[in-house]
């Protein structure tokens, strides 16, 4: 009898726990245009085999100087990248139809054309350094925003110009933003073949080689850019009314 009395107070004390637990927050889309400011850890510096003579890591192409010169950059983690997102707006139907079409036509090669007759949606901000957004979705879940930015150029490469297209590869940044939550998370991934998801995603399938996935937290929502000059204008009178 004791057994039982115990075993009805723990299924008893489980149901009120889950009936005063706190509701999940609500959705909180995130406005557009948007500005997040995010951190990036390094934590690959494989030499690219086009590079090798060059022996140039990650961290120094990144315009990032490590504290003691005698240690190697593949410390884990080596160091990070300090990110700012502009985000204008999210691809179009049409825009991810021409996505569509490409990936199935020729792959990674044919989307990094494609995305020439495409606008740039945003740019990613890093070491002085901006690179445009490509193609950008977004969708909800109960608990956060998610959030997929495709770029034709590296954001982490070991190539002399970090910022030049390769037709070899895609970077691929996945933003979670929780709802009710001052900071989010993310990764970068860079991929050599992708497919097309019917919620007009670009997913990664198989990962350039040497190349490794980066951790991106601190996530953070920012204010509109001031803008001084818009302020002004704003506020300034036409010449010649009354």
């Amino acid at each position: 009898m004791r057994r039982v009395r115990f075993a009805s107070a723990i299924l008893m004390a489980a149901a009120l726990d889950g009936l005063l637990a706190a509701p999940p927050a609500p959705p909180q889309e995130l406005a557009l245009p948007a500005r997040l400011h995010a951190e990036m850890t390094i934590v690959n510096a494989e030499v690219d085999p086009r590079t090798q003579g060059g022996r140039t890591a990650v961290g120094g192409l990144l315009g990032l100087i490590p504290q003691d010169r005698a240690k190697p950059w593949v410390q884990f983690p080596t160091t990070s990248a300090q990110l700012t997102i502009e985000i204008r707006r999210f691809s179009l139907e049409e825009e991810k139809d021409a996505l569509h079409a490409a990936i199935d036509s020729g792959g990674v090669a044919a989307v990094i054309k494609a995305t020439k007759n495409l606008k740039t949606l945003g740019e990613v901000h890093v070491g002085g350094e901006g690179l445009p957004i490509r193609a950008a979705a977004t969708w909800m879940t109960e608990h956060a925003q998610r959030i997929r930015l495709v770029f034709s150029s590296r954001l982490v490469t070991t190539n002399p110009d970090p910022f030049a297209q390769t037709g070899r590869a895609l970077d691929i940044l996945d933003l979670t933003l929780p709802h009710g939550e001052r900071y989010g998370t993310g990764s970068l991934e860079t991929a050599t073949k992708v497919e097309y998801e019917a919620q007009g995603l670009v997913s990664p399938v198989t990962f350039a080689i040497g190349s490794a996935t980066q951790p991106i937290d601190k996530v953070e929502r920012l204010p509109p850019e001031h803008c001084p000059a818009k302020e002004a204008a704003t506020l300034t009178p036409a010449r010649g009314g009354r």
